[in-house]
């Protein structure tokens, strides 16, 4: 809130917004340092999917997938959102930190309202993630995003987003899909942390408000979903490989025992990444690291 008397909310709540990492000032109207906040209102405005009912907001915390997975196992927490500004302990793929740059990215998590038990393949669900998120960057702000086995976004090589998807629990299992998403990081501060191989969306392209793209991206993942639920795997993967920025390249493989070079042929029927190698051979992967030759 900005410009609201102290008295209009209990003090529970000031404190909530401060163990949330909000700066307050004031002493009878308490407000926010600064308006690039993400605005949860302003979100609602734009959402136009069954996602994001309930969205909870954070400054700061660990990371918002920890955050998700801390959430009470209850059926009406599915579909929910989290979202901050700032993660202490973000994590992508492979264990790897994940870093961004505060009020220039769009980090968030959402608990979906589906089963990976229950479906016959699980693992395209990843792939079907990622493709949404690409095709509502590319629909909300025309830039020529692509997807990246599994699930990086990239623009012109450089990778401007990437995901991890984690299911726990019984009974009610959770399945949390956490995201991060460079909007207008600098690139000063890419350089600072060492992060030379990413970028963001292009400055012309920055128009749309994160909320917005939010609600964009909560859209084609509710697409994307119901896709892969109804087994329409064959539409998906097409779908997939026409922004597949990995086909026909040459590249390296490293899995954890062998690293292999060759040329993408592209991703398969089960959402395995293939490779003909140097011999002719082609190779499968359900998971490695791959680096452009």
């Amino acid at each position: 809130p900005q410009g609201v008397r102290r008295d209009a909310a209990t003090p529970a709540t000031w404190e909530e917004l401060a163990a949330r990492g909000y700066p307050l000032r004031g002493a009878e109207t308490m407000s926010l340092q600064g308006d690039a906040w993400f605005h949860p209102g302003r979100f609602q405005e734009s959402r136009n999917s069954q996602l994001g009912a309930t969205i909870h907001v954070w400054s700061v915390t660990d990371s918002t997938n920890a955050r998700a997975h801390a959430a009470a196992v209850d059926a009406a927490q599915r579909g929910s959102v989290w979202v901050t500004e700032e993660q202490t302990a973000g994590r992508g793929r492979q264990g790897r930190s994940w870093l961004a740059e505060r009020f220039s990215s769009l980090l968030f998590s959402v608990w979906l309202p589906v089963s990976l038990r229950e479906s016959a393949a699980p693992q395209l669900l990843p792939l079907a993630l990622g493709l949404a998120v690409c095709e509502a960057l590319r629909h909300s702000t025309g830039a020529d995003v692509q997807v990246r086995w599994p699930n990086d976004l990239m623009l012109e090589d450089h990778k401007i987003g990437g995901m991890i998807l984690e299911a726990r629990g019984s009974g009610t299992p959770q399945t949390i899909v956490g995201v991060g998403l460079n909007v207008s990081t600098s690139v000063s501060y890419l350089q600072q942390v060492g992060l030379q191989q990413a970028a963001s969306l292009p400055a012309a392209s920055r128009s749309v408000g994160r909320e917005a793209l939010l609600a964009a991206i909560l859209v084609q993942m509710e697409r994307r979903m119901q896709d892969w639920q109804a087994d329409r795997l064959e539409d998906l993967l097409t779908a997939w490989r026409q922004h597949d920025s990995l086909r026909g390249r040459r590249v390296r493989a490293q899995t954890e025992r062998r690293t292999f070079d060759g040329r993408v042929l592209g991703v398969d029927a089960d959402g395995l990444l293939e490779l003909r190698l140097q011999s002719g051979e082609v190779q499968r992967f359900t998971a490695a690291e791959v680096h452009i030759l």
